[in-house]
Protein backbone atom coordinates (compact mmCIF):
# COMPACT_ATOMS: atom_id res chain seq x y z
CA UNK A 1 0.00 0.00 0.00
CA UNK A 2 1.72 3.45 -1.25
CA UNK A 3 -0.39 6.55 -0.72
CA UNK A 4 0.64 10.15 0.24
CA UNK A 5 -0.86 11.71 3.46
CA UNK A 6 -2.61 14.92 3.45
CA UNK A 7 -2.14 16.37 6.67
CA UNK A 8 -3.43 19.59 8.56
CA UNK A 9 -1.49 20.95 11.51
CA UNK A 10 -2.74 22.19 14.45
CA UNK A 11 -1.16 23.49 17.82
CA UNK A 12 -3.07 22.99 20.36
CA UNK A 13 -6.78 20.77 19.69
CA UNK A 14 -7.77 18.45 17.14
CA UNK A 15 -9.97 19.42 14.60
CA UNK A 16 -12.39 16.94 12.24
CA UNK A 17 -12.34 17.35 8.54
CA UNK A 18 -15.40 16.36 7.11
CA UNK A 19 -15.52 13.96 4.05
CA UNK A 20 -17.64 14.41 0.96
CA UNK A 21 -20.70 11.74 0.65
CA UNK A 22 -19.87 8.65 -0.55
CA UNK A 23 -21.69 5.23 -1.28
CA UNK A 24 -21.45 1.78 -0.28
CA UNK A 25 -21.49 0.86 -4.02
CA UNK A 26 -22.00 -3.26 -4.36
CA UNK A 27 -20.32 -6.05 -2.97
CA UNK A 28 -18.53 -6.99 -6.42
CA UNK A 29 -17.15 -3.40 -6.02
CA UNK A 30 -15.38 -3.56 -3.14
CA UNK A 31 -18.43 -1.69 -1.05
CA UNK A 32 -17.28 1.48 0.34
CA UNK A 33 -13.39 0.92 -0.88
CA UNK A 34 -10.53 2.36 -2.57
CA UNK A 35 -12.52 5.08 -4.56
CA UNK A 36 -14.02 6.49 -1.15
CA UNK A 37 -12.54 10.39 -0.30
CA UNK A 38 -10.75 10.71 2.54
CA UNK A 39 -9.32 13.39 5.16
CA UNK A 40 -6.42 13.66 7.47
CA UNK A 41 -5.81 16.16 10.65
CA UNK A 42 -3.34 15.83 12.97
CA UNK A 43 -4.57 16.21 17.02
CA UNK A 44 -3.51 18.13 19.72
CA UNK A 45 -0.22 17.62 21.78
CA UNK A 46 -0.36 17.47 25.64
CA UNK A 47 -0.29 13.91 27.00
CA UNK A 48 3.39 14.30 29.08
CA UNK A 49 3.31 15.80 32.26
CA UNK A 50 2.98 19.48 33.10
CA UNK A 51 5.70 21.57 31.81
CA UNK A 52 9.18 22.04 33.60
CA UNK A 53 10.41 18.04 34.14
CA UNK A 54 13.34 16.92 32.92
CA UNK A 55 13.65 14.87 29.83
CA UNK A 56 13.22 11.19 31.81
CA UNK A 57 13.19 13.17 34.81
CA UNK A 58 11.05 12.81 37.45
CA UNK A 59 8.16 15.12 38.94
CA UNK A 60 4.45 14.73 40.42
CA UNK A 61 2.61 13.88 37.06
CA UNK A 62 4.92 12.37 34.72
CA UNK A 63 5.26 8.34 33.75
CA UNK A 64 6.34 5.40 35.35
CA UNK A 65 8.35 5.95 38.52
CA UNK A 66 10.10 8.47 40.69
CA UNK A 67 13.79 9.46 38.93
CA UNK A 68 16.79 11.76 38.46
CA UNK A 69 16.57 14.81 36.47
CA UNK A 70 18.58 14.87 33.15
CA UNK A 71 19.40 18.61 31.37
CA UNK A 72 16.44 19.77 29.07
CA UNK A 73 12.41 20.38 30.28
CA UNK A 74 10.40 18.26 28.28
CA UNK A 75 6.56 17.46 28.04
CA UNK A 76 6.98 15.14 24.77
CA UNK A 77 9.03 12.14 26.42
CA UNK A 78 6.67 10.61 28.78
CA UNK A 79 8.26 12.98 31.40
CA UNK A 80 8.14 14.58 34.55
CA UNK A 81 5.85 17.46 36.21
CA UNK A 82 7.49 20.30 38.46
CA UNK A 83 10.74 19.58 39.71
CA UNK A 84 12.98 18.62 37.21
CA UNK A 85 16.50 19.59 35.81
CA UNK A 86 19.37 18.17 37.77
CA UNK A 87 18.23 15.38 39.88
CA UNK A 88 14.47 16.59 40.41
CA UNK A 89 12.60 14.00 42.30
CA UNK A 90 8.94 13.59 42.38
CA UNK A 91 6.64 10.85 42.61
CA UNK A 92 6.33 9.96 39.18
CA UNK A 93 7.32 10.34 35.76
CA UNK A 94 10.38 8.37 34.35
CA UNK A 95 10.20 9.18 30.38
CA UNK A 96 11.24 6.55 27.66
CA UNK A 97 12.04 6.82 24.11
CA UNK A 98 9.55 8.18 21.81
CA UNK A 99 8.90 5.39 19.63
CA UNK A 100 6.78 2.49 19.14
CA UNK A 101 3.48 2.61 16.61
CA UNK A 102 -0.36 3.11 18.62
CA UNK A 103 -3.33 3.11 16.21
CA UNK A 104 -7.03 3.63 16.78
CA UNK A 105 -10.19 2.84 15.37
CA UNK A 106 -13.48 4.97 16.01
CA UNK A 107 -16.84 3.94 14.80
CA UNK A 108 -18.92 6.99 13.90
CA UNK A 109 -22.91 7.32 13.23
CA UNK A 110 -21.28 8.08 9.90
CA UNK A 111 -18.14 7.12 9.58
CA UNK A 112 -15.18 5.65 10.89
CA UNK A 113 -11.56 7.26 11.86
CA UNK A 114 -8.60 5.75 11.25
CA UNK A 115 -5.58 6.90 13.59
CA UNK A 116 -2.13 6.86 14.03
CA UNK A 117 -0.13 8.17 17.20
CA UNK A 118 3.46 9.99 17.19
CA UNK A 119 5.30 9.30 20.10
CA UNK A 120 7.76 11.83 19.32
CA UNK A 121 4.77 14.81 19.15
CA UNK A 122 2.24 12.89 21.26
CA UNK A 123 -0.05 13.96 18.51
CA UNK A 124 -2.31 12.04 16.71
CA UNK A 125 -3.11 11.69 12.52
CA UNK A 126 -6.15 11.23 11.66
CA UNK A 127 -7.73 9.49 8.19
CA UNK A 128 -11.88 10.10 7.96
CA UNK A 129 -13.98 7.65 5.89
CA UNK A 130 -17.61 7.64 5.32
CA UNK A 131 -19.16 4.66 6.28
CA UNK A 132 -22.04 2.94 7.87
CA UNK A 133 -20.59 1.32 10.87
CA UNK A 134 -22.14 -0.33 13.98
CA UNK A 135 -21.33 -2.77 17.04
CA UNK A 136 -17.34 -2.31 17.67
CA UNK A 137 -14.11 -2.47 15.84
CA UNK A 138 -10.85 -4.76 16.14
CA UNK A 139 -7.32 -3.42 15.12
CA UNK A 140 -4.27 -5.65 15.63
CA UNK A 141 -0.68 -4.89 14.18
CA UNK A 142 1.40 -7.41 13.13
CA UNK A 143 4.69 -5.00 13.56
CA UNK A 144 5.46 -1.28 13.99
CA UNK A 145 4.35 -0.68 10.08
CA UNK A 146 1.88 -3.39 9.07
CA UNK A 147 -1.43 -3.96 10.59
CA UNK A 148 -5.30 -4.41 9.95
CA UNK A 149 -8.59 -3.10 11.25
CA UNK A 150 -11.77 -4.64 10.60
CA UNK A 151 -15.44 -3.91 11.83
CA UNK A 152 -19.04 -4.10 10.44
CA UNK A 153 -20.43 -2.05 7.96
CA UNK A 154 -23.57 -1.74 6.27
CA UNK A 155 -23.97 -5.54 7.35
CA UNK A 156 -20.36 -6.50 5.59
CA UNK A 157 -17.09 -7.25 6.88
CA UNK A 158 -14.74 -4.51 6.19
CA UNK A 159 -10.94 -4.47 6.55
CA UNK A 160 -8.59 -1.46 6.22
CA UNK A 161 -4.78 -2.26 6.14
CA UNK A 162 -2.06 -0.27 7.80
CA UNK A 163 1.68 0.42 6.42
CA UNK A 164 4.49 2.55 6.81
CA UNK A 165 2.38 4.95 4.23
CA UNK A 166 -0.58 4.96 7.22
CA UNK A 167 -4.00 3.81 6.38
CA UNK A 168 -5.94 2.38 3.11
CA UNK A 169 -9.45 2.92 2.38
CA UNK A 170 -11.57 -0.09 3.86
CA UNK A 171 -12.63 -2.09 1.49
CA UNK A 172 -15.01 -5.43 1.59
CA UNK A 173 -13.41 -8.40 2.40
CA UNK A 174 -15.05 -10.12 -0.30
CA UNK A 175 -18.86 -10.44 -1.80
CA UNK A 176 -21.27 -12.14 -0.04
CA UNK A 177 -19.02 -12.23 3.41
CA UNK A 178 -21.31 -10.48 6.29
CA UNK A 179 -21.27 -10.36 10.02
CA UNK A 180 -23.81 -8.98 12.45
CA UNK A 181 -21.76 -8.17 14.99
CA UNK A 182 -18.50 -7.34 16.39
CA UNK A 183 -15.20 -9.16 14.60
CA UNK A 184 -11.90 -10.33 16.13
CA UNK A 185 -8.42 -9.61 15.09
CA UNK A 186 -5.05 -11.19 16.36
CA UNK A 187 -1.56 -10.50 15.13
CA UNK A 188 0.68 -13.92 13.70
CA UNK A 189 3.69 -14.38 12.88
CA UNK A 190 2.45 -14.42 9.15
CA UNK A 191 -0.99 -13.41 9.07
CA UNK A 192 -3.28 -11.06 10.57
CA UNK A 193 -5.91 -13.46 11.70
CA UNK A 194 -10.08 -12.37 12.24
CA UNK A 195 -12.98 -14.30 13.59
CA UNK A 196 -16.48 -12.85 12.90
CA UNK A 197 -19.98 -13.96 13.67
CA UNK A 198 -21.93 -14.64 10.25
CA UNK A 199 -26.00 -13.51 9.83
CA UNK A 200 -26.59 -17.82 10.89
CA UNK A 201 -24.70 -17.29 14.05
CA UNK A 202 -21.88 -19.33 12.98
CA UNK A 203 -18.16 -18.65 13.35
CA UNK A 204 -16.24 -17.89 10.44
CA UNK A 205 -12.00 -17.38 9.95
CA UNK A 206 -10.21 -15.08 7.73
CA UNK A 207 -6.39 -14.57 7.49
CA UNK A 208 -5.02 -11.52 5.75
CA UNK A 209 -1.60 -12.24 4.73
CA UNK A 210 0.31 -9.34 2.42
CA UNK A 211 -2.47 -8.01 0.93
CA UNK A 212 -4.98 -10.20 0.63
CA UNK A 213 -7.55 -12.76 2.60
CA UNK A 214 -6.57 -16.01 2.34
CA UNK A 215 -9.44 -17.72 3.57
CA UNK A 216 -11.82 -15.30 3.30
CA UNK A 217 -14.52 -16.41 5.41
CA UNK A 218 -13.32 -20.31 6.53
CA UNK A 219 -15.91 -22.03 8.83
CA UNK A 220 -14.57 -23.02 11.97
CA UNK A 221 -14.80 -26.32 12.86
CA UNK A 222 -16.82 -29.64 11.04
CA UNK A 223 -19.67 -29.43 11.88
CA UNK A 224 -19.31 -25.40 12.56
CA UNK A 225 -19.35 -23.81 15.83
CA UNK A 226 -21.75 -21.51 16.55
CA UNK A 227 -23.20 -19.43 19.47
CA UNK A 228 -25.65 -16.43 20.38
CA UNK A 229 -22.27 -13.85 20.29
CA UNK A 230 -19.38 -12.65 18.67
CA UNK A 231 -16.10 -14.77 19.02
CA UNK A 232 -12.44 -13.78 20.70
CA UNK A 233 -9.49 -15.16 18.89
CA UNK A 234 -5.41 -14.90 19.68
CA UNK A 235 -2.72 -16.13 17.71
CA UNK A 236 -0.54 -18.39 20.14
CA UNK A 237 2.84 -19.12 18.08
CA UNK A 238 1.53 -20.72 14.66
CA UNK A 239 -1.70 -21.70 16.66
CA UNK A 240 -5.18 -19.70 16.00
CA UNK A 241 -7.44 -19.73 19.32
CA UNK A 242 -10.91 -19.27 19.43
CA UNK A 243 -13.48 -18.78 22.59
CA UNK A 244 -16.74 -17.95 22.29
CA UNK A 245 -20.32 -18.30 24.28
CA UNK A 246 -22.76 -21.29 23.89
CA UNK A 247 -26.08 -21.46 22.97
CA UNK A 248 -25.78 -23.61 26.55
CA UNK A 249 -24.42 -20.81 28.33
CA UNK A 250 -21.28 -22.38 28.28
CA UNK A 251 -17.43 -21.28 27.23
CA UNK A 252 -16.32 -22.92 24.42
CA UNK A 253 -12.65 -22.68 23.38
CA UNK A 254 -11.38 -23.83 19.94
CA UNK A 255 -7.89 -24.41 18.16
CA UNK A 256 -6.50 -23.75 14.63
CA UNK A 257 -3.33 -26.08 14.38
CA UNK A 258 -1.63 -26.68 11.14
CA UNK A 259 -4.80 -25.02 9.29
CA UNK A 260 -7.61 -27.06 10.56
CA UNK A 261 -9.66 -26.58 13.14
CA UNK A 262 -9.85 -29.10 16.38
CA UNK A 263 -13.02 -29.67 18.07
CA UNK A 264 -14.51 -27.27 20.05
CA UNK A 265 -13.85 -28.03 24.14
CA UNK A 266 -15.99 -26.86 26.44
CA UNK A 267 -15.03 -25.50 29.41
CA UNK A 268 -17.81 -25.92 32.17
CA UNK A 269 -19.15 -23.75 33.63
CA UNK A 270 -22.92 -24.63 33.75
CA UNK A 271 -24.18 -21.92 31.92
CA UNK A 272 -23.26 -19.13 33.55
CA UNK A 273 -21.86 -17.00 30.44
CA UNK A 274 -22.12 -14.37 28.59
CA UNK A 275 -21.27 -11.62 26.12
CA UNK A 276 -18.50 -11.87 24.56
CA UNK A 277 -14.89 -13.24 25.84
CA UNK A 278 -11.57 -12.12 25.86
CA UNK A 279 -8.14 -13.46 25.11
CA UNK A 280 -5.06 -12.56 24.86
CA UNK A 281 -1.38 -14.42 25.16
CA UNK A 282 1.23 -13.44 27.58
CA UNK A 283 5.06 -13.55 27.05
CA UNK A 284 5.43 -16.32 29.29
CA UNK A 285 3.35 -18.58 27.44
CA UNK A 286 0.45 -18.79 29.24
CA UNK A 287 -3.07 -17.80 27.71
CA UNK A 288 -5.84 -15.33 29.40
CA UNK A 289 -9.27 -15.39 29.24
CA UNK A 290 -11.50 -13.51 30.73
CA UNK A 291 -15.17 -13.27 30.21
CA UNK A 292 -18.93 -11.99 31.72
CA UNK A 293 -20.81 -14.24 33.62
CA UNK A 294 -24.29 -14.16 34.72
CA UNK A 295 -25.61 -12.83 37.71
CA UNK A 296 -24.66 -9.49 39.76
CA UNK A 297 -22.59 -8.51 36.48
CA UNK A 298 -19.22 -10.46 37.45
CA UNK A 299 -16.26 -10.79 35.60
CA UNK A 300 -14.18 -14.15 35.95
CA UNK A 301 -11.00 -15.56 34.20
CA UNK A 302 -8.87 -18.45 33.69
CA UNK A 303 -5.62 -19.27 32.74
CA UNK A 304 -4.13 -21.37 30.29
CA UNK A 305 -0.51 -23.44 31.24
CA UNK A 306 1.63 -26.27 30.24
CA UNK A 307 -1.75 -27.66 28.34
CA UNK A 308 -4.53 -27.60 31.38
CA UNK A 309 -6.90 -24.67 32.44
CA UNK A 310 -6.94 -23.16 35.87
CA UNK A 311 -10.12 -23.25 38.19
CA UNK A 312 -12.20 -19.72 37.47
CA UNK A 313 -11.90 -17.52 39.44
CA UNK A 314 -13.26 -13.95 39.74
CA UNK A 315 -11.86 -10.26 38.98
CA UNK A 316 -11.87 -8.73 42.37
CA UNK A 317 -14.47 -5.88 42.42
CA UNK A 318 -14.86 -5.94 39.02
CA UNK A 319 -18.89 -5.26 37.09
CA UNK A 320 -19.80 -4.84 33.89
CA UNK A 321 -22.42 -5.76 31.64
CA UNK A 322 -20.07 -4.78 28.57
CA UNK A 323 -17.55 -6.85 27.28
CA UNK A 324 -13.84 -6.18 28.66
CA UNK A 325 -10.56 -5.04 26.46
CA UNK A 326 -7.87 -7.39 27.20
CA UNK A 327 -4.28 -6.53 26.35
CA UNK A 328 -1.01 -8.66 27.62
CA UNK A 329 2.35 -6.36 28.87
CA UNK A 330 5.93 -6.60 27.87
CA UNK A 331 6.46 -7.07 31.49
CA UNK A 332 4.89 -10.68 31.66
CA UNK A 333 1.22 -9.47 32.66
CA UNK A 334 -1.80 -8.22 31.05
CA UNK A 335 -4.29 -4.75 31.41
CA UNK A 336 -7.88 -5.16 31.46
CA UNK A 337 -10.13 -2.34 30.39
CA UNK A 338 -13.40 -2.20 30.86
CA UNK A 339 -16.67 -0.17 31.52
CA UNK A 340 -18.41 -0.65 34.87
CA UNK A 341 -22.31 -0.42 36.23
CA UNK A 342 -22.08 3.27 36.68
CA UNK A 343 -20.85 4.04 33.14
CA UNK A 344 -17.57 4.92 34.45
CA UNK A 345 -13.87 3.88 32.70
CA UNK A 346 -11.71 1.82 34.65
CA UNK A 347 -8.09 -0.55 34.49
CA UNK A 348 -6.72 -3.72 36.43
CA UNK A 349 -3.32 -4.99 36.17
CA UNK A 350 -2.92 -8.96 35.94
CA UNK A 351 0.26 -10.25 37.48
CA UNK A 352 1.50 -13.25 35.90
CA UNK A 353 4.05 -14.66 38.89
CA UNK A 354 0.82 -14.15 41.04
CA UNK A 355 -1.41 -15.45 38.84
CA UNK A 356 -4.19 -12.98 39.41
CA UNK A 357 -5.59 -9.54 39.09
CA UNK A 358 -5.60 -6.73 41.14
CA UNK A 359 -8.11 -4.15 42.79
CA UNK A 360 -9.19 -1.89 39.63
CA UNK A 361 -8.60 1.62 39.40
CA UNK A 362 -11.10 4.31 38.29
CA UNK A 363 -9.26 5.90 35.03
CA UNK A 364 -11.58 9.28 36.57
CA UNK A 365 -12.00 10.01 32.81
CA UNK A 366 -15.84 10.46 33.39
CA UNK A 367 -18.64 8.50 31.63
CA UNK A 368 -18.21 6.35 28.39
CA UNK A 369 -20.98 4.35 26.65
CA UNK A 370 -19.00 1.52 25.24
CA UNK A 371 -15.82 -0.44 26.17
CA UNK A 372 -12.92 1.37 26.34
CA UNK A 373 -9.68 -0.17 24.66
CA UNK A 374 -6.55 -0.75 26.49
CA UNK A 375 -2.73 -1.63 25.10
CA UNK A 376 0.63 -1.54 26.57
CA UNK A 377 2.15 1.93 26.86
CA UNK A 378 4.55 3.52 24.74
CA UNK A 379 7.52 5.95 25.89
CA UNK A 380 8.00 4.82 29.28
CA UNK A 381 3.54 4.92 30.25
CA UNK A 382 2.93 1.25 31.14
CA UNK A 383 -0.91 1.62 29.62
CA UNK A 384 -2.60 3.63 26.52
CA UNK A 385 -6.11 4.30 27.24
CA UNK A 386 -8.92 4.89 23.85
CA UNK A 387 -12.53 5.48 24.89
CA UNK A 388 -15.55 7.58 24.20
CA UNK A 389 -16.13 10.46 25.93
CA UNK A 390 -19.88 10.26 27.03
CA UNK A 391 -20.10 14.25 27.32
CA UNK A 392 -18.44 14.83 24.28
CA UNK A 393 -19.12 11.67 22.11
CA UNK A 394 -15.60 11.99 20.71
CA UNK A 395 -13.08 9.59 20.77
CA UNK A 396 -10.19 10.63 23.58
CA UNK A 397 -6.52 9.28 24.61
CA UNK A 398 -5.45 9.24 28.23
CA UNK A 399 -1.79 7.33 29.47
CA UNK A 400 -1.64 5.94 32.23
CA UNK A 401 1.57 5.23 34.86
CA UNK A 402 2.66 1.76 36.49
CA UNK A 403 0.15 2.68 39.25
CA UNK A 404 -2.71 3.18 36.70
CA UNK A 405 -2.16 7.40 37.23
CA UNK A 406 -3.99 8.91 34.39
CA UNK A 407 -2.95 12.24 32.78
CA UNK A 408 -5.34 14.23 31.01
CA UNK A 409 -6.99 13.09 27.78
CA UNK A 410 -7.18 14.11 24.40
CA UNK A 411 -9.29 13.92 21.72
CA UNK A 412 -8.14 11.92 18.82
CA UNK A 413 -10.65 12.77 16.06
CA UNK A 414 -14.68 12.93 14.56
CA UNK A 415 -17.46 13.31 16.45
CA UNK A 416 -20.33 11.14 17.25
CA UNK A 417 -18.20 8.67 18.22
CA UNK A 418 -19.47 5.21 19.63
CA UNK A 419 -17.08 2.81 19.86
CA UNK A 420 -13.19 2.31 19.94
CA UNK A 421 -10.58 -0.01 19.71
CA UNK A 422 -6.75 0.69 19.82
CA UNK A 423 -3.21 -1.67 18.80
CA UNK A 424 0.08 -1.07 19.92
CA UNK A 425 4.06 -2.28 18.63
CA UNK A 426 7.42 -1.30 19.90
Amino acid sequence: MSKSLRSLVFSSVLTSLSCAAGNDGTAGEGGTGGELPWTTSTGAGGLGGAAGGASGGGGASGGMSAGGGGEAGSTLEGGGGAGGAEGGGGTGGQGGSASGTLVAVGLRTSGVSLSQFNPASESWTVEEFPAQPSARPAVALRGAADGLAAFRNSGQLFYAPFDAGGWAAPLVVGAGITTRATPAVSSGPVNVNVLFHGDDFKHYFGAFGASSFNPAAEQVGDPQSFGPEPPAVVSVGDEVWAAYTGDNGDLFTQRRVAGVWQAAVAQGLGGTVRLTPALTALSNGTVLLVFNRTGGSVVSFQRYSGGVWSAVADVPSVLSDSPVSLASLPSGGAALAFRGTNGLSYVALFNSGMGSFGLPVSTGLGSTPSTPSVTAGLGGFAVELLYIDGASSQVRHARGSSALVFGSSVPVGGVDAFAVAAAVAE
